[in-house]
């Protein structure tokens, strides 16, 4: 979710009228202030134009649309995916990696499906 206090305090600052900007964001004012509100989001394209509007840095933009919250989500995500990942894997392949075995393709035929030929490692 964005910040929208931190954009609104931005557009303050810039002068412009709403209507203004949602004309050059090329949305209407209602889906401006719906945004504004924290009731729909703004899509990259949206965040990219206020932002190169408001001559707001990278730091700046990333506070607004990117906050901490999103970055959270976002890990909290990744290590889910990780952790299902690790859960469904193969327990011979970890067995093999554990052993010094490295998965290797013949240069000619290649592997058969469903899996890798393994080598040792000298």
């Amino acid at each position: 979710m964005a910040n929208t206090e931190m954009i609104r305090a931005y557009i303050r600052d810039s002068g412009y009228k709403l209507q203004y900007i949602a004309r050059a964001m090329q949305i209407s004012t209602t889906a401006l202030n719906q945004k504004l509100q924290g009731r729909t989001q703004f899509k990259l394209d949206e965040a990219e134009r206020l932002s190169t509007m408001l001559g707001l840095s990278m730091t700046e933009r990333d506070a607004c649309f990117f906050d901490q919250q999103n970055r959270a989500e976002r890990l909290m995500q990744r290590a889910q995916e990780n952790r299902r990942r690790a859960e469904h894997s193969d327990p011979r392949a970890e067995q093999g990696d554990q052993a010094g075995a490295a998965a290797v393709r013949h240069p000619v035929l290649g592997t058969q499906p469903g899996g890798a030929q393994l080598a040792r490692r000298h």
